[in-house]
């Protein structure tokens, strides 16, 4: 099955997305229609379909967060955002409080009728994510699920060619400078005359965070308020980068074309992507092929991405349809023990292939006899590929990113691309 994955965005339609109007027109959001927005190509094209069918929905993607916090209240019934845009569209007051009992979930015989309970559907991994914000102000933590469903959850790792690349200390580097260290000394090496390449996605944020880790692994992914000009933004940048020397890293804004680009035989040695596209390229990408990939993650982790689906609180007109559909996409079938392989929200697993946040999905995928077991008879492709699905999150208040100001926004951009330039 050819897959086209998420596509994350690059610097020059960051550029040019902060500057333009927003292209979709106001939607009647109390009409019939459901708008449901989407990162690019992040749900199977078989459940945007049915979906579509079933509960008259129409699909619209973004590139990024900033766009949706732009368009979001006038555009959209439905969206999926990564959790620090969550927080802030609840500070704006505009979205709808998520009613559990409406999405009709029954977990151990019982239906799920509240955030609280509705927080032993899902991984205690993303537990301390769920319950680390006061964003109402009170000084006490909040639970995000009383306004978001959790899609996916993702993080940020070092995918190679292990026939190419030989690490000496696989499951045993501390932090991201021992991996990029020993990557170095790999890559450098007169002997290593095989070794091609890297490539990475194109996306300055994900970048600015992992230099953030590379600097200090215990140092939190996001600026601090003071640092806010370009020099404080390329010194990280020029940090990470300073690992590699020209013309041995390439960028690239769609993350299916770099998993593809590893997984090619001709392709890149390695590649810095997110774990799920790591997973796809061990399997040979869109055009399977006899090349082996394995991967790197410090035991003190990396930068973590929770992406959630949220509801406008202007689409009440719409709500019982509403909560059939998000049930469909993310919870129906793969919140009990036993796995609806014929659910939508499996088949959408299957394609994105990112790490699922519900508990009972995310126990079978990390089953040695569970889903990736289908896919390959090699055993130690299936631990790997395990593995890499499961996220160790260290400290993930300081792994996930939080809203930056629009001045920082704009000086990122612009040192990623002077730092980008010199590679």
């Amino acid at each position: 099955m050819r897959k086209f994955k998420k596509t994350l965005l690059g610097i020059s339609t960051l550029v040019i997305s902060a500057l333009s109007i927003p292209l979709l027109a106001s939607c009647s959001l109390s009409g019939n229609k459901i708008y449901f927005g989407n990162f690019q190509s992040y749900m199977s094209p078989d459940v945007i379909n049915e979906v579509s069918r079933q509960h008259n929905a129409e699909f619209k993607s973004y590139k990024n967060n900033e766009a949706l916090l732009r368009e979001f209240k006038n555009n959209y019934d439905i969206a999926v955002s990564s959790s620090y845009a969550v927080i802030e569209l609840i500070k704006r007051n505009e979205l709808e409080k998520i009613r559990w009992s409406d999405l009709n979930i029954i977990f151990s015989g019982v239906q799920i009728k509240n955030s609280t309970e509705a927080l032993n559907l899902f991984i205690p991994e993303i537990h301390p994510i769920l319950l680390g914000y006061d964003f109402d102000g009170d000084g006490a933590n909040d639970n995000l699920l009383d306004y978001a469903i959790p899609y996916f959850l993702q993080d940020f790792i070092l995918g190679y060619k292990s026939e190419k690349l030989k690490f000496t200390n696989l499951n045993n580097f501390n932090n991201w400078k021992e991996v990029l260290v020993e990557l170095q000394k790999l890559i450098n090496d007169p002997n290593s005359t095989n070794v091609s390449r890297g490539i990475s996605i194109d996306d300055p944020r994900t970048i600015y965070s992992l230099g953030k880790l590379v600097q200090d692994s215990n140092n939190n992914v996001n600026p601090l308020l003071n640092e806010n000009s370009i020099k404080d933004f390329q010194k990280v940048f020029s940090f990470l980068t300073s690992f590699f020397k020209n013309n041995q890293m390439i960028f690239n804004s769609d993350s299916g074309n770099v998993l593809n680009d590893l997984a090619h035989p001709n392709g890149s040695s390695f590649g810095f992507m997110y774990n799920g596209d790591v997973i796809y390229s061990m399997f040979g990408g869109d055009d399977p092929k006899n090349v082996k990939v394995d991967f790197v993650r410090p035991t003190t982790g990396s930068n973590l991405a929770l992406d959630m689906i949220v509801i406008n609180k202007n689409s009440v007109a719409n709500r019982t349809n509403i909560y059939k559909m998000i049930g469909d996409i993310a919870l129906n079938g793969i919140t009990e023990k036993v796995i609806d392989e014929k659910s939508l929200a499996f088949s959408n697993f299957k394609f994105v292939m990112y790490t699922s946040p519900v508990k009972a999905l995310y126990d079978y995928a990390s089953d040695p006899t569970g889903y990736f077991s289908s896919l390959t008879k090699d055993p130690s492709l299936l631990e790997r590929a395990i593995a890499a699905f499961k996220i160790p999150t260290t400290n993930p208040l300081n792994k996930i990113e939080d809203t930056i100001t629009n001045l920082q926004k704009s000086n990122m951009l612009i040192a990623y691309l002077f730092t980008k330039n010199s590679l």
